[in-house]
């Protein structure tokens, strides 16, 4: 079981990293030697809105679904996430014409309303791929992501002859659709609601308030940014957290991993957990050194243009990911274990310190000032994960005592 838990940890590392370095170090580095500084800020911010709206709807769903799914199987019902897929889509469709009324303002119609299919297709995507989790499949979920490396490419070339971005994005996710729709039948399950449907949209709706709070988190810099500073800054930024963020997104197949085993179980002891944390910081600081190590040398061949101004904020901004790092590594044990209400407390306090604390510190010392605003809400965050399991799980210890006696 372990050894196939390492292997699965493997290919669902892969399949994260294969896609993410073609586009991260390949084809968006291209990009920006192509556009200018603001430009590129522009496609960053707008990408982060896509993520933010089109991945919280998606992730939340697919999550859902996991979790779920033996309830659903043990009854021998179906339905219920197809509906709340469509009423996702269009609520998605919606939010996106909204922001990019403000953050593509600059761009003609047919590069938003490409914009807006990318976000519909990103957020059915994410939720489709659940069944190769449901199913521990991590080999198709690899060959998904070999697709979406493959359209990311020809994207790329149709961006050489045309000069429009949105074809990057447009064409990797289009062909990893039609993947998923080849080899995925979830998709297609009965648009109907079930005995289910309510206890279930509920709990759906308060993981994507906990969602979207958690996608904040990770996007609403670059949306703070570009409004407040410009493109430019947003560019000199996404340069500094360029491989931190590659650490993060390296260990977060771990999690996905994590939280498809823990599906099928049904306690998580508090040694385990304590076991979890001490691993996750001990890769977390070899990480931040690594990072520290080599973001100079690798840094000046990725983004030449940005280096000078970008290598001052990378201890900060690399810190504060090792710490989102760890909170991800945990968050599937709280996910499974404690209610979704935990979540949305979690989440929402943290929100809270970060927009108005960074907001502060941005209006007093610039960039710097945002990246140490992040860096403390990180922090407070992960200690407030920390200690809201131990004290759930107290609770819980002692309940269960004063019943048996």
């Amino acid at each position: 079981m372990k050894k196939k838990i390492i292997f699965d940890v493997i290919l669902n590392m892969l399949a994260t990293l294969i896609p993410m370095f073609a586009l991260q170090f390949i084809i968006l580095p291209q990009v920006a030697l192509k556009i200018s500084a603001d430009s590129y800020g522009q496609l960053l911010a707008i990408i982060a809105f896509i993520y933010l709206s089109a991945s919280s709807f998606g992730s939340v769903l697919n999550n859902s679904k996991l979790i779920h799914y033996k309830k659903y199987d043990e009854l021998k019902v179906h339905g219920d996430f197809n509906i709340i897929l469509v009423i996702f889509l269009v609520s998605n469709t919606i939010i996106m014409i909204l922001g990019l009324l403000y953050y593509g303002k600059s761009l003609n119609v047919l590069t938003n309303i490409s914009l807006v299919l990318v976000s519909s297709i990103l957020l059915f995507n994410t939720y489709a791929s659940v069944e190769f989790r449901i199913k521990l499949n991590f080999k198709n979920i690899l060959m998904n992501s070999i697709m979406l490396f493959f359209g990311y490419l020809v994207g790329f070339v149709l961006f050489l002859f045309t000069g429009s971005w949105s074809l990057i994005y447009l064409s990797g996710l289009g062909i990893n659709m039609i993947f998923l729709i080849y080899k995925t039948s979830i998709w297609n399950e009965r648009y109907c609601k079930t005995l289910l449907f309510k206890a279930t949209f509920k709990e759906v709706i308060m993981l994507l308030g906990s969602g979207i709070l958690v996608s904040l988190g990770a996007y609403v810099d670059k949306l703070i940014i570009f409004p407040l500073l410009g493109g430019t800054a947003v560019s000199i930024y996404y340069a500094a957290t360029i491989f931190g963020k590659t650490i993060a997104l390296a260990i977060g197949p771990i999690t996905g991993v994590l939280l498809s085993y823990l599906a099928h179980m049904k306690k998580f002891s508090s040694n385990n957990f304590k076991f979890l944390l001490s691993i996750s910081s001990i890769v977390g600081f070899l990480g931040y050194w690594i990072v520290i190590f080599i973001s100079e040398p690798l840094l000046s061949f990725v983004y030449p243009q940005y280096v000078e101004d970008a290598i001052q904020y990378i201890p900060v901004t690399t810190l504060s990911i090792i710490l989102t790092i760890i909170s991800s590594v945990i968050n599937p044990v709280l996910l499974k274990f404690l209610s979704a209400k935990w979540q949305m407390l979690i989440n929402g306090l943290y929100m809270i310190i970060y927009v108005p604390l960074s907001m502060f510190l941005l209006s007093l010392y610039g960039l710097m000032g945002l990246c140490i605003g992040i860096l403390i809400a990180n922090f407070t965050k992960l200690l407030i994960m920390i200690a809201t399991y131990f004290y759930v799980n107290r609770s819980t210890n002692a309940n269960n005592l004063s019943e048996e006696y």
